[in-house]
């Protein structure tokens, strides 16, 4: 039995198969909502990784493994007591359209991300729920080439139960080359 992505707030979890009608291996599958190929080949990475576990843990990623999806990735930390999030990783294409150097901020620390925001309430949901997602994320930056943001966020933990980090794939969609020139966008 399938049972479909919420809808709320432009968030979309994944589509969980039921347990119990597991793959041959006797796992779940998640599946992405519909989206472009670099993010489910990120979906596809999450689910391999974790094999037959709810979620992977850190050390099961491997930068060799997924060099299309590098500069795109983020790796930020749940924080606990009380709940924050932290940058620690983040990929180049997320520099180049970032206002500041990010790595070790904290999403309190920043008004768009603090507690109350969209972009606090999808890394919650995650960590709460322990099951990745698909969402948009507004663009708050200075590039005029960036169009939309689709962020894909999955749980990964150490022990298994708790997200510690949540891996992120920011799928960047840019100003076609085409139509930079004739829109004022150069």
């Amino acid at each position: 039995m399938l049972t479909f992505p919420a809808q709320e707030s432009g968030r979309s979890t994944g589509v969980w198969m039921d347990p119990a009608e597991g793959n041959a291996k006797g796992r779940a599958d998640v599946q992405p909502p519909p989206c472009s190929p670099l993010v489910q080949e990120a979906w596809a990475y999450w689910n391999l990784k974790r094999g037959d576990r709810r979620m992977p843990s850190r050390k099961d990623i491997d930068p060799i493994e997924i060099p299309r999806l590098l500069s795109s990735t983020a790796l930020v930390d749940v924080l606990y007591d009380p709940l924050d999030f932290r940058f620690r990783l983040l990929g180049t294409a997320i520099d180049n359209i970032s206002t500041r150097n990010m790595r070790g901020v904290r999403f309190s620390e920043l008004p768009y991300l603090m507690d109350g925001n969209k972009g606090w309430a999808d890394y919650a949901y995650v960590a709460s729920t322990r099951q990745p997602l698909t969402t948009d994320r507004p663009y708050i930056g200075k590039s005029r080439m960036v169009v939309r943001l689709t962020d894909s966020l999955f749980p990964l933990s150490d022990d298994g139960e708790t997200v510690n980090m949540v891996w992120s794939f920011l799928d960047i969609w840019w100003v076609p080359l085409r139509e930079r020139s004739w829109n004022g966008v150069v």
